[in-house]
């Protein structure tokens, strides 16, 4: 029988991390910033005096550990470059979008945002863009039965009703909808609870139910049926679900009932001790220590 000590390959383990913790001793990264996440952001700026201004931090964590060079290569130092309107409308002329035009070229792109230039520069964008009715965003807003869902299923159209001054035509069918909407009963809400094991996993499930049992002041009836569940889950059914499992962050879910019981009893710790020892063995594996 194979024996193994999950200590030392924990340690093991532990120690493939070695290399990304010398190199924050050693200064690749300080506080928020990291060296290449200062060069990404000197990248946005054109000369020194406005990357200081707009990303100070940046700036002072580049500066404290020596990166300034590697930063501000491509800058012009001691001088700020003056760009024209007309410079910025050269440049955004060749992007069909402000997302574009950014990712293209910053520096014209953050030159017309602190100028005020923005519209002026992106007016063939904004001609570029679909041609909205109200027609065509009635046609839209037909295929949801929330403005949410609107929202989020089509903003093109949705925000496009919003700039008209269309939302409230383009709804009314929504509004209808809610007012012949569901009325949920005490005991409709319970049976939705009876299908989930977690009023977490519930609230995700039917979230309808749940919001309708938390406004009528039901959710403590219709939770009568989680800490019954939670009471007969036993120390035997805990630990079975966690040897099934190989990732802490997967298993110690509000999701899942076997670990809020562990929680409340005080038995995390030895389930824990179960799922590590499952994914040292699943590691051993991959690396060929242990036959499959």
């Amino acid at each position: 029988m194979l024996e193994i000590n999950y200590q030392g390959l924990m340690l093991t383990m532990c120690a493939c991390n070695i290399c990304s913790k010398q190199e924050k001793q050693k200064g690749l990264f300080v506080g928020r910033w990291s060296k290449q996440g200062c060069i990404s952001s000197a990248r946005d700026y054109d000369d020194l005096k406005t990357w200081i201004r707009e990303r100070k931090t940046a700036y002072l964590a580049a500066r404290d550990n020596g990166w300034l060079d590697e930063c501000c290569k491509h800058m012009k130092y001691g001088k700020t470059i003056t760009w024209t309107l007309g410079e910025c409308k050269d440049s955004a002329a060749k992007y069909e979008t402000r997302g574009a035009w950014y990712k293209g070229d910053r520096n014209a792109y953050g030159a017309a945002r602190r100028n005020g230039w923005l519209n002026d520069c992106c007016q063939h964008m904004e001609a570029a863009h679909e041609s909205w009715t109200l027609q065509k965003c009635k046609a839209s807003a037909a295929k949801y039965s929330t403005r949410w869902d609107w929202g989020t299923g089509d903003s093109k159209a949705y925000q496009a009703a919003v700039r008209s001054g269309w939302l409230d035509d383009c709804c009314e069918h929504i509004e209808t909808l809610n007012i012949n909407r569901r009325r949920w009963t005490l005991g409709e809400c319970k049976a939705s609870a009876s299908k989930y094991s977690t009023s977490n996993a519930w609230q995700k499930g039917d979230p309808n139910a749940y919001r309708t049992a938390q406004k009528k002041g039901w959710l403590y009836e219709c939770l009568e049926h989680f800490d019954s569940l939670l009471r007969e889950t036993t120390y035997d059914e805990c630990l079975a679900d966690a040897s099934n499992h190989d990732k802490w962050d997967e298993w110690s879910s509000s999701d899942n009932i076997f670990y809020l019981k562990a929680k409340s009893c005080g038995w995390v710790m030895i389930c824990k001790d179960t799922i590590m020892q499952n994914s040292v063995v699943k590691w051993l594996k991959l690396k060929g220590m242990v036959p499959s």
